[in-house]
């Protein structure tokens, strides 16, 4: 009797286990679309320690996809980046290649300057006129400096209205805004961010436990889109 008991808790047990494993595995309900923005101009590629932690950002973000995930890098210089649909994750081996180009990857810009307005604009037409439909969108934002885009008001202020759209079409999605901050100690980016974004509950600013952070929001949007299918299923 005492063994039959023992196998029946060790079942129940099992049940469970495969049964939280399988709320958080990915499923067709749960994919992601991660967008990489990242600083390329010439102070960025001179600067080691930003490299470093920019290749070891994509390595995360590239290690986290699943397949029919989206993903997308944008550069950030004084250009606007060109449009680009976010590519569709077929399988295991491209996702494989992905992290191996994070790691060997080391830009080359002829920019001088960071022009974070361009990129996060590019980034809204993305989000918006995309090809493919989009799944729940994390967009991370990685700037090593940022000082041009203040130095005229009429830009600035365009610039606040792009980064408001920006944060509002996230939401809308019901996604993350995530900024990396500056490491630059003379920039103004980071003050700048919080003062115009104070009142979006869906943008973070990570100068620390970057991985983990970024970890947890991804697990987070995970598991909020089959929350959502599930309440529209009852």
């Amino acid at each position: 009797m005492k063994v039959l008991k023992i196998l029946k808790q060790k079942t129940i047990y099992v049940v469970l286990a495969a049964a939280l494993l399988s709320s958080c595995a990915p499923t067709k309900h749960n994919k992601l679309t991660i967008i990489h923005l990242v600083d390329v101009s010439d102070s960025a590629i001179k600067d080691d320690k930003f490299i470093k932690l920019s290749q070891d950002i994509c390595d995360l973000l590239t290690q986290s996809l699943v397949v029919d995930d989206l993903y997308l890098r944008i550069n950030i210089d004084s250009a606007l980046p060109p449009f680009k649909d976010p590519i569709k994750i077929e399988d295991n081996e491209q996702i494989k290649s992905g992290r191996k180009n994070c790691k060997n990857n080391k830009p080359n810009s002829d920019k001088d300057g960071t022009f974070a307005c361009p990129a996060w604009m590019r980034t809204i037409d993305i989000l918006s006129r995309a090809k493919s439909p989009l799944n729940k969108p994390l967009i991370i934002s990685q700037i090593q400096s940022n000082e041009w885009e203040f130095e005229t008001k009429n830009i600035e202020l365009e610039c606040v209205n792009t980064v408001r759209s920006l944060a509002e079409i996230i939401s809308e999605k019901k996604g993350k805004f995530v900024h990396l901050d500056s490491r630059d100690e003379g920039s103004r980016l980071n003050s700048w961010l919080k003062e115009h974004l104070l009142n979006y509950t869906n943008v973070d600013y990570y100068d620390e436990s970057h991985f983990s952070n970024i970890q947890s929001d991804i697990r987070t949007l995970r598991f909020e889109a089959l929350e959502e299918v599930d309440k529209q299923k009852k």
